[in-house]
């Protein structure tokens, strides 16, 4: 009985810190909109995956429509901006993050138009951020899946 108690606790103490590095991901809600009369909804996580290097996903929402627009993110931690391409290349986002909020342009893909996108950091509950994170998934499934 001993032995296992030993054994038991040499796991705890071992694995205790490895499982401390496995983290969730951090999860934001942005509200705002484009060209101050298009109101969207933005959910992006970051993942830290093994220790790497943190990557961000995301997608958002014109608030008027269902579907959600998968975004392909670039982000330059030096400068705290990011790229976010839409999926299929529909439109491009260049955003500087700032304390609480997301500000910059939208352009087509033509390249002739800049719109201006502002967002506001909003609190996400335990059940939004499940939820958020489930859509996101379904997106990347019904866009990825051979």
């Amino acid at each position: 009985m001993k032995k296992y108690l030993f054994f038991s606790l040499f796991l705890l103490c071992f694995l205790s810190p490895v499982f401390s590095q496995i983290s969730k991901p951090e999860q934001m809600l942005y509200k705002g909109s484009i060209n101050g009369k298009y109101n969207i909804t933005m959910y992006l996580a970051i993942e830290d995956p093994c220790g790497g290097n943190p990557y961000t996903i995301g997608m958002y929402k014109y608030d008027h429509e269902e579907d959600w627009i998968e975004l392909n993110i670039s982000f330059n931690e030096e400068e705290n901006r990011y790229c976010m391409v839409e999926y299929l290349f529909t439109g491009v986002m260049l955003l500087h993050q700032k304390p609480a909020m997301l500000e910059g342009v939208r352009i087509n893909p033509d390249g002739k138009n800049q719109i201006p996108v502002k967002l506001e950091k909003k609190p996400l509950t335990e059940t939004q951020k499940e939820e958020f994170a489930d859509i996101l998934q379904n997106l990347f499934y019904i866009h990825n899946d051979c």
